[in-house]
């Protein structure tokens, strides 16, 4: 069993499908197996970014709301490595198994499946929100470190705040009430035309750092704020 076991976190590690596959179809492993850290292969793989192995994993029956000892689950991970595609899966999966779940009960009231992972907290009392909050902050310290240095990077640090924010909107578009989903909806929409007003204007490569800065510094305390008065529904 340790050798299967072995074969399967490689592979959820690795992104090698066909070991997955052959070690899932023949029932080698059951599929939410977990290591002396409770760590399922959806973990491992969250872990690693292995987006088709956390799509197959997840269609050949993982569970998204196993935790590890330190009670992260699958969004928490993904959260905190600011893999915004991961995140949109995890929650479509969760939204359809939802979906399924009310068609074969005939319930009218929306069961809380999502609202169950997005909420739970882990070793430290953090939300997957939190987490990516937690992220946005360290990353614009690491943009005011990276400019004072004379090494800013902006290309990539906007790329990484794009992804993030694409997490927030995925999270908040599936259980924040409407008013949160026009906030989330408004701070992208500023966010996209300050980058575009920065490219517009002819500006030096200094003042092209400030300008990049302040915009960032904003959307970060924007999105904030946004979190701290969150309501999910």
């Amino acid at each position: 069993m340790e050798e299967i076991w072995n074969k399967f976190s490689c592979a959820c590690t690795n992104g090698d499908l066909n070991t997955l596959h052959h070690i899932i179809s023949n029932g080698l492993l059951n599929v939410n197996a977990v290591d002396n850290k409770g760590r399922s292969g959806l973990l491992m793989a969250v872990c690693r970014n292995q987006v088709e192995v956390v799509k197959y994993l997840l269609s050949n029956g993982a569970d998204p709301t196993l935790k590890d000892i330190n009670n992260n689950n699958a969004l928490h991970l993904a959260s905190i490595s600011g893999s915004s595609q991961i995140v949109s899966i995890i929650l479509n999966y969760q939204n359809e198994q939802q979906q399924h779940q009310q068609q074969q009960q005939y319930q009218q009231q929306p069961s809380n499946l999502i609202n169950q992972t997005i909420l739970s907290k882990d070793v430290n009392n953090n939300t997957p929100l939190h987490l990516a909050s937690s992220r946005l902050k360290r990353m614009l310290s690491n943009i005011k470190s990276n400019s004072s240095n004379g090494n800013y990077k902006d290309s990539e640090l906007i790329k990484e705040l794009k992804s993030i924010l694409s997490s927030f909107y995925s999270i908040i578009n599936a259980v924040g009430s409407n008013e949160d989903k026009l906030k989330m909806q408004l701070i992208i929409n500023n966010f996209e035309k300050d980058q575009i007003s920065t490219e517009e204007y002819e500006m030096d490569d200094d003042e092209n750092d400030e300008n990049d800065t302040n915009n960032l510094s904003k959307t970060l305390d924007d999105l904030d704020s946004l979190l701290n008065g969150l309501s999910l529904s």
